[in-house]
């Protein structure tokens, strides 16, 4: 009959590529996904969502690995609304930029919470204009 697991998993099948044990750190049930496979062989693609409070809303027929990854770091891509958000506030600064070249200050920039709070964007946006700023003046005094 189908029912469902309880319980740690048991020990895999003999010749599997499937490490035994089960997730360590997971708050789920302990669920070995499809994706877990070849998690020996460091051929996983780790889930992004299996240790998170979230959770993994595919369990076992998940395609990604639900084991610990020392290896891997996983970085979720923001939705599409705030890279829309952000593209647009990037190019609104850059028109600002060209606009007065001359007078324009990044290090004076009063950044939006959302691009305050992301290191990565904070970085990115800062250092294309500090460019873009760079390039403007040149050409205007040159």
């Amino acid at each position: 009959p189908d029912t469902p697991l309880e319980g740690p998993p048991s020990s895999p099948p003999e010749g599997s590529n499937i490490p035994s044990g089960t997730p360590s750190g997971s708050h789920q049930s302990p669920a070995i996904s499809i994706g877990s496979a070849s998690h020996g062989m460091k051929r996983c693609k780790p889930c992004a969502f299996f240790h998170t409070e979230v959770g993994c809303k595919d369990g076992v027929d998940c395609r990604f690995c639900h084991f610990q990854h020392a290896y891997a770091k996983i970085r979720v891509r923001p939705c599409k609304g705030k890279r829309d958000r952000f593209k647009k506030l990037t190019n609104l600064l850059v028109d600002k930029v060209d606009s007065n070249p001359g007078t324009f200050e990044v290090e004076k920039l009063v950044l939006p919470s959302f691009v305050e709070g992301n290191m990565v964007w904070r970085d990115r946006l800062l250092t294309k204009l500090a460019r873009h700023a760079s390039h403007a003046q040149k050409v205007v005094s040159g």
